[in-house]
Formats: structure tokens, sequence, C-alpha cells
């Protein structure tokens, strides 16, 4: 087992950038699997559904909520922030 002491900044660097490399891979092929397989149709059924009826949020929406979070940040404290953040996500 390896211990953080032993690696120097530049390696542990390396390292999560190696083991987040693998993950991300990982879960492409996942999902390419999954979609492949059909078990997302369901999901992009709802999606599709829920697009129709408008009730998805539009994508500038929230990057516009993301970026005034971020100015508002040492206003609110980082816990309203996330909180008004999320309300447009989630």
């Amino acid at each position: 087992m390896w211990q953080r002491k032993n690696l120097t900044n530049s390696g542990l660097i390396t390292t999560v950038t190696s083991v987040q490399q693998f993950d991300a891979a990982r879960w492409d092929r996942q999902f390419e699997e999954d979609v492949a397989a059909g078990r997302l149709n369901d999901l992009a059924q709802q999606t599709l559904k829920h697009l129709r009826e408008g009730r998805c949020t539009d994508l500038r929406d929230i990057v516009q909520a993301l970026i005034l979070a971020m100015q508002n940040a040492h206003t609110f404290g980082h816990r309203q922030v996330y909180a008004r953040f999320t309300r447009y996500c989630f």
C-alpha cells in the first residue's frame, strides 16, 4: 500500500490524474454498453416528455445562476450559494 508521504506533489498529481482518466474511461464504456442494451430508453423518453412539457431548465439559465452564485459567494456564504444554485439544477 502506498502512502501519501512517499509521493512528491508532482507524483501525487500524476497518480490522481491517472486514476481519474481510468475511472472516466470505465464510466464511458459502461455508459456505451447501457445505451446499446437499451437500459436508458425509458429515461430518454421521460426526458423528451419533460422537454415537450416545458419542465426543463435552459442550460443558459443554470450557467447564469452559477455565475451569479459564485459572484455572491463572499456575501452569502458557501452553503447558501450551494442551496441557491442547486434549486436550478435538481
